[in-house]
């Protein structure tokens, strides 16, 4: 955990020590029972092989043709001894770092393609031999290519098999999407992020908890709710809302206090593990959170809120074919409940993952109802914009919903998805 926070501060040598020192004490307690540690020590080596990774992304093929061959052989070098630290990480079996050091197979194999590819060609060729080096470059750095795609769907079959998605996993698919038509609609999927849910109306009517009262001071709803409490501490109305109001505030440790003193009926349900998993995403504790939201559905199959918090996580980070079948479980056919609880957010993610399973029509229907839902709502204009791009469906409502993107994004200063999407 120190070694991350000097990470997280990009403090590098300090938390290289601290990852050598991480490693060192596995190294020499693993025998006694350190298994339980595992998952620290699998992190701590993949980010110890980050000097190598970096070096070998620096070492750069020279215009000089004598110096050339040189510096592929050292990159290729290296590239082995990747292969050699990401097994070590691997044989960890720490899921989430089996994602990472997958994806950093591929993006080695990756950037080694394009720097062959891109390396400079001798001076005094004539464009016939221009091509013909082209080629011949093409056909060299072909096993290299296999490579990247093998380790980055590798990384994603694990990350599926495992439900162990993280920031690699997201990257591993938008790199693939470069460079294999097959996932060419995750280029810029516009996932929104505002998705994950406290609650649902079926909780509030259960428990009578006033949602207006979240939108009110702090001073009122204290003062309301502690004269119900003097009466009965152990109110779950007056507990549960309280929990809830705080966790929207992202008071999380509030919010959490008040969740573990409501013991009459409402401790240990699946909404009480989703609150929880509400506010470990807010304390960027997304392990502890999706550990959660699995034990709520344990407890509850059908819980919407725990369902589409699973979902839109797994989705943010890529895992579109993970979320949807999560999805699939609480909005089998796209009921009444289905509308009455999901959140514009939400029903547009849903959408993407049916573009995942090139259920096409279908998504654009889902993109229009989320922004129905809600007017103007970015992420859906987002979506039917690249979507009917990309499966080159109707081209002027393409077009019209690019214009309008443009137009809303510009107030809200998002203007770097506005030129990948014009690059798109």
């Amino acid at each position: 955990r120190i070694a991350d926070i000097y990470d997280d501060k990009n403090i590098r040598d300090k938390a290289s020590y601290w990852y050598r020192a991480t490693d060192l004490t596995y190294n020499k307690f693993k025998s006694s029972g350190a298994s339980k540690a595992s998952s620290s020590a699998a992190r701590a080596k993949f980010k110890l092989s980050d000097k190598v990774f970096y070096d070998f992304i620096g070492v750069e093929i020279p215009k000089d043709q004598q110096k050339q061959a040189a510096a592929i052989t050292k990159k290729l070098s290296m590239i082995d001894k990747i292969n050699t630290l990401m097994q070590e990480v691997i044989n960890f079996d720490d899921g989430y770092t089996i994602v990472s050091a997958l994806n950093r197979l591929g993006q080695s194999y990756q950037h080694l393609t394009y720097s062959i590819l891109n390396a400079p060609l001798p001076s005094g060729l004539t464009p016939e031999e221009v091509k013909q080096v082209e080629q011949l470059l093409i056909q060299k750095v072909e096993p290299f290519k296999k490579n990247a795609v093998a380790s980055y769907k590798k990384s994603l079959e694990k990350a599926e098999q495992l439900e162990t998605y993280n920031d690699d996993s997201l990257t591993t698919i938008l790199e693939l999407s470069k460079i294999d038509s097959d996932y060419a609609y995750f280029r810029y999927p516009y996932v929104s992020g505002d998705t994950y849910m406290p609650y649902d109306k079926e909780l509030l009517s259960k428990y009578r908890v006033d949602e207006s009262d979240f939108l009110k001071p702090e001073a009122f709803v204290l003062d309301k709710y502690s004269k119900i409490l003097s009466q009965d501490k152990e109110n779950t109305t007056a507990l549960l809302t309280l929990a809830i109001y705080y966790s929207l505030k992202r008071m999380t440790g509030v919010s959490n206090i008040f969740l573990e003193k409501t013991t009459k009926g409402f401790n240990r349900t699946a909404e009480y593990f989703n609150l929880k998993a509400y506010n470990d995403f807010t304390d960027n504790d997304p392990k502890v959170a999706v550990s959660n939201l699995k034990t709520a559905l344990q407890i509850n199959a059908a819980d919407i809120s725990a369902a589409a918090n699973l979902a839109s996580y797994f989705i943010q980070y890529g895992g579109y074919s993970t979320g949807g079948s999560y999805l699939s479980r609480v909005y089998p056919a796209k009921s009444d409940r289905f509308f009455q609880a999901a959140t514009p957010s939400v029903i547009n993610n849903f959408g993407i993952t049916l573009v995942s399973k090139g259920r096409i029509d279908e998504a654009i229907a889902e993109f229009k109802a989320a922004e129905k839902e809600k007017s103007n709502f970015l992420p859906a204009i987002a979506n039917l914009a690249i979507v009917n791009k990309v499966a080159k469906k109707i081209k002027n409502e393409s077009n019209q919903y690019l214009g309008l993107y443009k137009k809303l994004a510009k107030t809200q200063g998002d203007f770097d998805r506005i030129k990948q999407m014009e690059r798109e």
